[in-house]
């Protein structure tokens, strides 16, 4: 996962972790708008209608685990992905009471 594996601290950690977070958040919506408008199913691309719905909720699902990842780790795994995660959570002002999703990794 992207945040365990990068070296940053200061403002550029914000920046390029805030980069990713719109950047997912850019695909989610791209594939939510595919999968809510079947005018855009290609025959030519996809086998077939399944396909084109597993491929876009797929890919919807992945971009909202990336974000999830940028701002939550398990408690334990690595200390510095969770301080790291914990500090773009206050940057960025997600808290478990407004967005309770991100922390839905806990057993």
């Amino acid at each position: 996962m992207f945040n365990r594996y990068i070296e940053l601290d200061g403002e550029e950690l914000e920046f390029v972790f805030g980069n990713s977070v719109m950047q997912n958040i850019n695909y989610a919506l791209i594939s939510l708008e595919y999968i809510l408008n079947a005018n855009n199913y290609d025959e030519d691309l996809y086998i077939n209608r399944h396909t084109y719905y597993f491929f876009h909720i797929q890919s919807l699902l992945t971009a909202c685990g990336c974000i999830s990842n940028v701002f939550y780790t398990y408690v334990g795994f690595d200390k510095k992905a969770t301080q790291r995660c914990a500090n773009l959570r206050e940057a960025f002002n997600i808290n478990r009471s407004e967005f309770p999703l991100i922390f839905q990794k806990e057993a």
